[in-house]
């Protein structure tokens, strides 16, 4: 199984494969020239700076393009995104694992509106921003414990902090809404 193969091997630099031939969401009305340098600037903070010359236009063509930057260089090919079952996630917890397993079930195509934007329904219900948020939430769920949780912070995955056992999975602070 592709999946098994590649889901703990991390971020995988390759040429951008953006689906210019897939329909897409309704691009955010923000004026470019306001707000490139700002949008490039936040999404390279989930990049090693070494990358940082090679992705950033990269990423300002993607705004500018659809509005929107999506990391589409990021998009897993690799395996197919469907809800696998439950213990071929890398995960320490069961709950880690079942959370893995609704995020992939939410951006198979055949249930997600607009999969390649991590859009699943109602034309901007995303999952994630974008792929790199993606990959370390997955990331970060594969190594969670009973005593952590993981915050997010407006969709943004910041880390976790120590709780007491068997707390909170996931607090996402913008909404003060809680996950079990």
């Amino acid at each position: 199984m592709a999946f098994y193969k590649y889901r703990g091997t991390g971020l995988l630099f390759r040429p951008c494969i953006a689906p210019f031939c897939l329909r897409h969401a309704v691009a955010d009305s923000c004026p470019l020239d306001l707000c490139l340098k700002i949008a490039v600037k936040n999404i390279l903070r989930y990049i090693p700076q070494k990358y940082h010359s090679l992705l950033a236009p990269e990423f300002a063509a993607e705004l500018e393009q659809f509005g929107h930057i999506y990391c589409y260089r990021f998009m897993p090919t690799q395996y197919h995104m469907k809800a696998y079952g439950i213990h071929d996630y890398p995960a320490k917890l069961e709950q880690a694992r079942a959370m893995q397993l609704m995020i992939m079930n939410n951006l198979d195509p055949a249930v997600a509106q607009f999969p390649h934007e991590l859009v699943t329904y109602g034309g901007n219900g995303s999952v994630f921003s974008n792929w790199l948020q993606y990959h370390l939430v997955m990331r970060f769920l594969s190594h969670i414990s009973d005593t952590q949780t993981l915050v997010l912070n407006s969709g943004h995955p910041q880390g976790f902090v120590r709780q007491l056992h068997l707390s909170l999975l996931i607090r996402d602070t913008s909404a003060n809404c809680c996950f079990h």
